[in-house]
């Protein structure tokens, strides 16, 4: 699926209308426990330590991954959404 250029309305100024900086925040931290649970497994699934020197790049590129497709999934919804 290529991403489409969306308007990041997510980051915009409306960021600190009403309680959105209150969204924003639950948002990222959903993100976040979604990629520390994915690192989790791979670091058991190839059997690493947490202090070897590839966890810190697996959680690194997990999280550019994750949060870019979430996201853009954020923005498509709120760019597109018809009310």
């Amino acid at each position: 699926m290529s991403q489409d250029k969306l308007r990041d309305l997510f980051h915009s100024e409306k960021l600190h209308k009403g309680n959105n900086m209150k969204v924003f925040n639950e948002v990222y931290q959903r993100i976040s426990d979604i990629v520390d649970e994915r690192v989790k497994m791979e670091v058991e699934a190839f059997n690493l330590k947490k202090t070897d020197d590839v966890v810190s790049e697996i959680s690194s590129s997990r999280s550019r991954y994750y949060y870019s497709k979430i996201l853009y999934i954020v923005n498509l919804i709120i760019n597109k959404w018809e009310n």
